[in-house]
């Protein structure tokens, strides 16, 4: 059976895919414009997650930069890296054979079995789909993600508080209240959303375990937005 997230984000593969090409396996062949901004953004969405051994799926991987900044953090020892480009996938592969604990899979849906489940970058392109549909799709996603994690989920976003004269048209900027509003009241009332950490974006982590999960374990909000 066809994902139907794939017929969804044709224009999103094609874009990345070309970007691959361009600029081959650096953060620039993912739209990040360097090493540094993508480690910065790695460590915000792993660090709740502890020292290894751990259970990590990437949705949207790229190249597979994550398992790299993972495996020198010891934070993973088991991976699955998921992307719709396959251009991306093979070279992800081609970087990263011959590990037993490392796979690379063409797809777009979470699997359950992952204690971490994570996504950088991945609502940032909309590829000329309506604002509408693509907001459905991005909290979507995020709840097949938190269904399909054991502990954490983590993904970042653009944010609307950007400059307007430095914002694209071409891309998706949320709005960090009703992103935490929706992971508070539909996912889990254990979520952080960290704004402070110099770039024009934001990253959310949504708990399982320490709360137990879903948003009526207990009667008050533990959501929380960490200071600039």
């Amino acid at each position: 059976m066809t994902d139907p997230r794939l017929t969804l984000l044709q224009g999103v593969r094609d874009y990345y895919s070309s970007k691959l090409a361009e600029h081959g396996p650096h953060p620039s062949g993912v739209d990040w414009s360097s090493v540094e901004r993508q480690r910065e953004r790695f460590r915000q969405l792993t660090c709740n997650i502890g020292e290894g051994p751990n259970s990590v799926l990437d949705l949207v991987c790229g190249y597979g930069a994550l398992w790299d900044y993972l495996v020198g953090e010891g934070k993973v020892v088991r991976y699955l890296g998921l992307d719709i480009s396959g251009p991306m996938i093979a070279q992800a592969r081609t970087l990263h054979a011959d590990l037993p604990d490392c796979v690379f899979e063409v797809g777009s849906q979470p699997r359950p079995g992952y204690e971490h489940v994570v996504a950088s970058g991945i609502f940032n392109v909309r590829a000329g789909v309506d604002r509408a549909t693509w907001e459905a799709h991005v909290q979507d996603t995020m709840r097949v993600m938190f269904e399909a994690c054991e502990k954490t989920c983590a993904f970042n976003f653009l944010t609307s508080y950007s400059d307007a004269d430095r914002m694209s048209p071409a891309l998706y900027y949320a709005d960090p209240r009703k992103v935490l509003d929706f992971c508070i009241t539909r996912l889990s009332l254990d979520v952080e959303l960290s704004h402070h950490y110099g770039a024009w974006d934001f990253t959310v982590r949504v708990l399982k375990q320490r709360s137990g999960g879903g948003a009526e374990v207990d009667g008050h909000l533990s959501g929380r937005i960490l200071p600039d």
